[in-house]
């Protein structure tokens, strides 16, 4: 009963330190772009990727590409299919908050498959709550949610997931996870090689994890 007892609490905190997190990094990157520290350079670039996706315009169009690199698509620039999830929800909410918002949520929520592979590697929910609250408390990773919007960051919640599936054991899971992955940047690839080569050498006892 404590166990349960405990268990419930530490999932409480959890989330409630994800949210604050999620709030307070919102407002951060909402004044920011209030106070006019955003750039087409690159959020301009995805807003209005979106919208021209969205208004029929081409898919993920944007002039500052266009004129800069000469491609019509950012698809000519990164392989970023993930962005297509945002169309349908920027169609409700036109706003540049929205996508602000989204990658803020994103970057807090990822904290959680990060909490999970941490309570299946280490086995203590305290520790595991502790190494969110670090996590989340990084300035490296505040700094890369307070620059704009990129789709980089889309990544992060779906490379602790394949982690902790693959060592779950639940590989049709992982396969899954890694797609997403892979379609949120031609370059998040290589997360995928270092998971791969990490626990290559993890079977082949070359890590001596004893």
């Amino acid at each position: 009963m404590k166990d349960t007892r405990r268990s419930s609490q530490i999932s409480v905190t959890l989330w409630g330190i994800i949210i604050i997190y999620i709030v307070i990094m919102s407002t951060i990157t909402i004044n920011r772009h209030y106070t006019f520290r955003t750039a087409a350079y690159d959020l301009g670039i995805f807003v209005q990727s979106i919208w021209s996706t969205i208004s029929k315009h081409g898919i993920l169009y944007n002039t500052i590409e266009e004129f800069a690199v000469c491609t019509n698509t950012h698809f000519g620039v990164h392989f970023s299919p993930i962005l297509l999830f945002l169309v349908p929800i920027y169609a409700i909410f036109p706003y540049v908050e929205t996508l602000l918002i989204i990658q803020t949520i994103v970057i807090g929520i990822s904290a959680y498959p990060l909490y999970l592979l941490s309570k299946e590697l280490l086995k203590s929910e305290k520790i595991s709550l502790v190494l969110v609250i670090l996590y989340l408390g990084n300035s490296l990773l505040h700094g890369i949610n307070g620059y704009d919007f990129h789709e980089a960051p889309f990544a992060m919640p779906f490379i602790f997931l394949t982690a902790f599936y693959i060592e779950k054991e639940e590989y049709k899971k992982a396969i899954l996870s890694s797609i997403f992955i892979l379609i949120t940047k031609e370059d998040a690839g290589i997360a995928l090689i270092s998971l791969g080569a990490f626990y290559l050498m993890k079977e082949e006892d070359l890590l001596n994890f004893r």
